[in-house]
């Protein structure tokens, strides 16, 4: 739907709502936090959105394109990045940045565990492999 979340009923498919998420970037991924709260990503952008009231809770601009994104315990979320790389971030504060190994472009990221000490990476890159890494830096 573009830079739109838009949200359909089921029964009939009419649009109860359609909210403009990014100027100039397209909806990629929604990932959900809570019963409330989604992860909406596209390209570089990145936002936290309150679907009840209709706020944005928290607004992120990436260095690279968002391939994925993780909800952890505590406030921390991680979003993996188009390059191998992991953003860790504790509400809007970026606390770590990890490179993972090799350094490539990615088809595809995906995050297993629901902590630090638990999370796994599955990266697919170009050159057709499934490279399975933690924050270590363990393959």
């Amino acid at each position: 739907m573009g830079p739109y979340f838009c949200i359909f009923e089921v029964c009939s498919g009419k649009c109860i709502l359609r909210q403009h998420v990014f100027d100039g970037g397209y909806v990629r991924g929604i990932v959900q936090k809570n019963h409330q709260s989604i992860a909406i990503f596209g390209q570089k952008s990145l936002k936290i959105f309150n679907f009840l009231n209709l706020t944005t809770e928290v607004f992120i601009q990436c260095k690279d394109w968002i391939l994925n994104v993780q909800f952890l315990n505590n406030d921390l979320f991680v979003v993996g990045l188009a390059h191998n790389c992991i953003e860790i971030y504790e509400k809007s504060q970026l606390i770590k940045t990890i490179q993972g190994i090799p350094s490539c472009l990615l088809y595809s990221l995906s995050f297993f565990g629901n902590s630090l000490d638990t999370l796994l990476i599955a990266s697919g890159p170009i050159t057709k492999q499934i490279i399975i890494w933690d924050l270590n830096g363990n393959r």
